[in-house]
């Protein structure tokens, strides 16, 4: 059973499929969690373990262009992943 830390949620308009789905950060296994927004199932981990050298993440947005931007706290700094695949992407800030 999976229960994520941190409740930080974010939902993507980016893509029709993507917009049923909602995102959990998950302090305690350094992940981002998918679940179906309307049945509350878990679907799988976003952003699995450590990906991109996620490090506490604490915040979720998406950009216009469907890009995942994840604030990490103790790697600090921002991330971003793929808002489709979830595949990591250059960091946007460190040392924050």
């Amino acid at each position: 059973m999976r229960l994520p830390l941190a409740l930080v949620v974010a939902v993507s308009s980016a893509s029709p499929a993507l917009a049923r789905d909602l995102f959990v950060t998950s302090l305690l296994s350094d992940e981002v969690l998918r679940y179906n927004q309307i049945t509350g199932m878990f679907i799988d981990a976003f952003v699995p373990a450590g990906s991109g050298g996620l490090d506490g993440p604490q915040g979720i947005a998406f950009g216009p262009d469907g890009t995942m931007y994840v604030a990490a706290e103790y790697s600090h700094s921002i991330h971003r992943f793929d808002g489709a695949t979830g595949a990591p992407m250059s960091p946007l800030a460190t040392g924050l």
